[in-house]
């Protein structure tokens, strides 16, 4: 098991589009290629010199986000909507990737699911 994290940069003035596609527009894509529930998704709320949106996906294995991602590309309504929403030009100027395992000490803990103390997250 993994998880992934994906920030994304995007272009001026695009930041509540990019929120809107990815948290209303693409669950039913996620759900029909194979992708894990979303553990959370944020936009920067402080410490960025621009406005960053972030999501988080947890995986059983390598092999499965891979074929969900190659699944997804290949979805012709997909790929029609994406550039539907992109408008005139494209929506994310450029994103991070980070895939990551437990930590020796992580993979032994349990995290018990409580309410944030504050809506401030530092990742």
């Amino acid at each position: 098991m993994f998880c992934e994290l994906r920030i994304y940069h995007p272009m001026p003035g695009r930041l509540a589009d990019l929120v809107e596609r990815i948290g209303a527009v693409m669950p039913p894509f996620f759900e029909r290629h194979g992708f894990a529930p979303r553990l959370g998704q944020w936009t920067g709320a402080a410490g960025s010199p621009s406005p960053v949106f972030a999501w988080m996906l947890r995986w059983p294995s390598l092999e499965a986000r891979m074929a969900a991602f190659a699944a997804l590309g290949a979805d012709a309504e997909w790929n029609a909507l994406r550039v539907r929403t992109n408008g005139p030009g494209e929506m994310v100027r450029r994103y991070d990737l980070r895939v990551l395992s437990p930590s020796r000490v992580g993979a032994a803990q349990v995290p018990e699911r409580r309410a944030p103390a504050c809506a401030l997250y530092e990742v």
